[in-house]
Order: structure tokens, then sequence, then C-alpha cells
């Protein structure tokens, strides 16, 4: 991947992603917002994929599905807290190059293994199959307080955006998990991505670049 120099530090943090994907809950101290008032993330304008999803929603047409339903916001976040946790005990994490010899290749975990976007995946198909409508589950890529690179599954619920996350046990709304989402799957649509730019990164992106953190991506 290609970065331009001006991006500085988000720049190098972002060659590093796919390391990042596969480190402990330890190894992260991301900047926590105050609580703000929930709101649910919005898709500014369309954007490219991300690199590893291109195959995606043909080996897996649930990744891409919109299907509705009607499940209730405490059902979901019952089996989200589930899922997430079960997940994450039994998928150990391993880097893209170590599985498949190559970067960004986005697949359900190989024999147990994985990193942060196959931990999201898993997590999607498993609600998915639990009676969670398909439209409320989001891929995102975000920053994390230390401008690293990172995927998470986000699930849509009245009380807000939910993230599921391979580096924490619990479940943690967008606006207080100290995150800055950068593109997420478009819920009506979900073969095509937006750009969304929201957390605490993407103002200072913005201000000392005049350019968006998106371009990193």
């Amino acid at each position: 991947m290609y970065f331009p120099a001006r991006f500085g530090r988000l720049a190098a943090a972002a060659a590093a992603f796919y390391v990042f994907c596969v480190l402990t809950p330890q190894e992260i101290n991301p900047f926590v917002s105050p609580a703000q008032a929930v709101q649910a993330l919005k898709i500014q304008k369309s954007a490219k994929a991300p690199k590893g999803f291109a195959a995606v929603c043909g080996r897996y047409r649930w990744a891409c599905s919109s299907r509705g339903g009607k499940v209730s916001d405490s059902r979901k976040l019952q089996l989200a807290r589930k899922i997430n946790s079960s997940v994450n005990r039994s998928v150990r994490s391993a880097t893209d190059a170590a599985l498949y010899g190559r970067e960004e290749f986005w697949t359900l975990p190989r024999k147990g293994r994985g990193d942060c976007e196959d931990y999201s995946l898993l997590k999607m198909k498993q609600l998915i199959e639990a009676g969670v409508p398909a439209r409320d589950l989001m891929l995102a890529t975000v920053l994390t307080g230390s401008a690293q690179h990172h995927v998470v599954l986000v699930l849509r619920t009245g009380e807000g955006d939910y993230f599921l996350d391979n580096l924490r046990g619990s479940l943690r709304t967008w606006e207080r998990s100290g995150y800055t989402v950068v593109k997420m799957q478009n819920p009506r649509r979900k073969s095509s991505w937006g750009l969304v730019l929201k957390g605490p990164l993407a103002a200072s992106a913005d201000t000392k670049t005049g350019s968006s953190v998106a371009a990193l991506r």
C-alpha cells in the first residue's frame, strides 16, 4: 500500500495494520472520549472498499445481505455479548501473512486462527444465524487511539451502534470506544462502503493534513 509522506504518523501506523490486528487486548491503550448523545454512524459519501474485502461478497453472500427482520434490542445485545465473547475465546490471533502468505485476505478463521477482520466475519455469520437482521451488522475500518488500523463489527440498535471487537471482551458504543471510524459497509447495500470519519482523530487529521484519514486505506 502507498501512503503519501504528508500523512506522517498516521501513514506509518497504517503500514502496520495487519500486525495490529493480532495484538492482544493488553497491548492497546486507546483514548476513551466522554459519553456523548447516542447516535447512529452516518455515511457521508461512497468510498472504495478495503483491499481485502474484494472477494467477500462472492465467497459469503450473507456478509453482503441487507435482509431485515424484527428482533428486540435487548435480544440483539444478549446475543452479541455471548458471540463476541465466544469467538474471542475460540479463535487465536494470526496474521494473513502467516496463514496465507499474503496480506489483507478477508475470510473466516482458518483452523481456529485469524486476524481482526476474520473474527468480525465469524461474529457476523453467527449473529445472522442466531436471528439478528443482516442489515444491522456492518464491517467497519477504524483507527485506534494510537492511530493503528483495525476492523470491528458494528451492531446497530436503537440504543446506538455497538462494536464487537477481538481486542475487547465487552461491547461498547462507538462513541465510548475511543476509536475513529473511517469506513463502513453501507447498511442499505452492504456490497458497497461509505466514508464515515467520526471519532477523536477525524478532526485532527483534517486540520493537520487537509485530507481525511480515509485516504490512508
